[in-house]
């Protein structure tokens, strides 16, 4: 019965998601079109540069069409691609951006047919409520799919810059010096290869021609370092006592008792900084004038604890290739007259379904919601969305559940509790307790002042699923970095990508946060020596600009204020006598531990 249920849920879920689906499919048909189109107008314009004329057959031009599309236009004529006259692709890329002025009909192949009739023949049930079934049960998987392919990207279109080469379509590289400036000549050479608009000429070209571009290149820097950082800190650990006492009447009692011993600790770290600069110099074949000169920085920096298994850490040669491989593509996305377009991924954050036990996960609601926003280009609307994660990372429901273990004790006293406030918690020591059960337990515990100022630090501390938040905050902080980069916030964007690889260090978030630098120019490679780190950047206060407020103290002045208080008469207060605790709840006398021993 339960199963029906779950079928029937999913299958009504699956009816609400399938416009979103059909959506998804368009957006993507139309940016592959409009890709299609750039490149047949670059090379149309190629052409027409070498023979000052266009062409009416597309197999004269040098140019690869997106195998979505080619796959489309096959299906519907029956022929090979290369065939097609250029009109007919035009006017089938025109077809999918603004949608069927006709109805048109759909052909099917040999294979397709057999295809379906084997489909139809598994799914051809002897009853109605049988082919219901298998339709939920279809339905369901595919919201499952759904959801965990739901799109996050947001497809940012880069006009060309100003560095951007006009009428040029081959490149020849003469001169690459430096340190290892063979391994960063064969990048070079492979990224130029991508290109589809563009050819790369291996032999110096004789003659002279303005089409042609002839590269100089230097490695100006080149540095991968790895320094050993000592971090002291302090190491907690909750000791429980038994304490006998002699009563009154002669018996003896046992309680309770609690203590933290503290010793210091040193943890080994080391940060590893990487930095890479190359200038590029960009000369005509036909006058040998300079049309372009180029200096690109890429840099790296994270930090890791000698905790970390090896093989979870990069190879700093790895690293190196990695960050050369993007300072190309940097680089000719620049030089580049074409528009290009930027796939951005956004994370989505972690809430998994419980009645799944842990193993369907589409991501935080919250987070989600910014990103729809996001893909949408509804940048403002996004970032109140994922603002508003930060300040409730995790919604709290009827089945949290809050647990007084020592690790969450240990976690409220590196969090700065007071000590008064800590001897009252530790009655509860070994307890858990629904969100309902807690609000009456600290309303009976603490006054109404310390409940007011410290019940959301306990909660935090306490909580079972708290692991999630860091997870959910920093995808939070790093979707906001990216927001704010496309709207040019580059200092606010600077301290999400940080303040993410504080909650959860990542590479990606590490990554971020340096190329941020070195678009704000204020990056330096040794800055390890003069203080700034993304370590530290980690730790800073929040910019002007950003919605996250910063805690502190508000400046008060005394000068002219009269601080003796007056004598004014008090209301007699009446005791209320509040009803006991349950036997569970029972509080245990708690004493000092200090001086004793156990």
């Amino acid at each position: 019965m339960e199963v029906m249920i779950v079928v029937v849920i999913i299958g009504i879920l699956a009816a609400l998601a399938y416009p979103n689906l059909e959506k998804y499919l368009k957006r993507a048909r139309q940016t592959e079109a409009k890709t299609n189109l750039s490149a047949i107008y670059t090379a149309q314009k190629i052409y027409f540069t070498l023979h000052q004329s266009y062409t009416k057959d597309i197999n004269e031009l040098d140019l690869s069409l997106a195998q979505g599309l080619s796959r489309k236009i096959y299906l519907k004529h029956r022929q090979a691609p290369s065939k097609l006259k250029p009109k007919e692709i035009l006017m089938m890329m025109m077809h999918w951006i603004s949608g069927p002025s006709t109805r048109t009909r759909i052909y099917s192949t040999a294979s397709t047919t057999l295809l379906q009739s084997k489909v139809f023949n598994v799914l051809e049930p002897s009853s109605l409520v049988s082919k219901i079934y298998l339709s939920f049960i279809v339905l369901g998987s595919f919201l499952i799919l759904l959801g965990g392919c739901s799109s996050s990207k947001i497809y940012h279109h880069r006009i060309p810059s100003e560095d951007a080469l006009e009428n040029i379509s081959r490149f020849h590289i003469d001169r690459f010096e430096g340190e290892q400036s063979g391994f960063f000549r064969e990048i070079l050479i492979y990224e130029f290869n991508r290109l589809s608009y563009v050819d790369y000429l291996e032999e110096y070209p004789e003659g002279s021609d303005d089409l042609t571009a002839i590269v100089d290149a230097e490695v100006t820097v080149l540095s991968s370092r790895e320094e050993e950082v000592m971090k002291q800190d302090m190491n907690y650990e909750l000791v429980e006592h038994e304490l006998v006492q002699e009563q009154s009447s002669g018996k003896t009692e046992a309680r309770k008792a609690f203590e933290f011993r503290e010793t210091p600790k040193e943890s080994r770290w080391f940060q590893r900084t990487l930095d890479l600069e190359i200038n590029f110099v960009f000369k005509s074949l036909a006058t040998n004038e300079v049309l372009r000169e180029m200096k690109e920085q890429v840099s790296f920096q994270q930090i890791y604890s000698e905790l970390e298994e090896s093989l979870l850490i990069p190879d700093p040669d790895q690293e190196m290739n990695r960050l050369a491989r993007m300072m190309m593509r940097r680089m000719l996305i620049k030089i580049s007259p074409v528009a290009q377009q930027e796939i951005l991924e956004l994370e989505t954050g972690s809430a998994p379904l419980e009645w799944t036990m842990g193993t369907v996960d589409f991501g935080h609601p919250g987070i989600l919601k910014g990103v729809r926003y996001a893909t949408k280009e509804e940048y403002e609307q996004s970032k109140k969305a994922f603002y508003y994660v930060l300040f409730e990372p995790k919604r709290l429901d009827r089945k949290e559940r809050f647990i007084f273990d020592d690790a969450a004790y240990i976690r409220l006293k590196r969090a700065k509790l007071p000590d008064s406030l800590m001897a009252q918690l530790l009655k509860l020591h070994g307890r858990s307790f629904k969100p309902e059960e807690l609000k009456i337990v600290m309303g009976r515990l603490i006054n109404a002042e310390e409940n007011a100022t410290y019940l959301g630090m306990i909660k935090s501390q306490t909580r079972e699923n708290r692991r999630s938040d860091a997870v959910n905050l920093a995808a939070a902080h790093y979707n906001l970095g990216i927001v704010h980069q496309l709207l040019g916030e580059l200092e606010v964007a600077s301290y999400h990508f940080a303040q993410a690889n504080a909650h959860q260090p990542k590479d990606k978030y590490a990554q971020k946060w340096a190329d941020t630098q070195i678009m704000m120019g204020v990056y330096n490679p040794v800055d390890s020596l003069t203080g700034l780190t993304i370590t530290k950047a980690g730790t800073s206060q929040a910019p002007e600009q950003s919605m996250v407020r910063n805690q502190v103290e508000p400046a008060i002045n005394m000068e002219g204020l009269d601080l003796i208080p007056t004598e004014t008469e008090m209301p007699e207060l009446k005791p209320v006598e509040l009803p006991p605790l349950t036997n569970e709840l029972q509080p245990q006398d708690v004493g000092s531990a200090q001086g004793t021993s156990p």
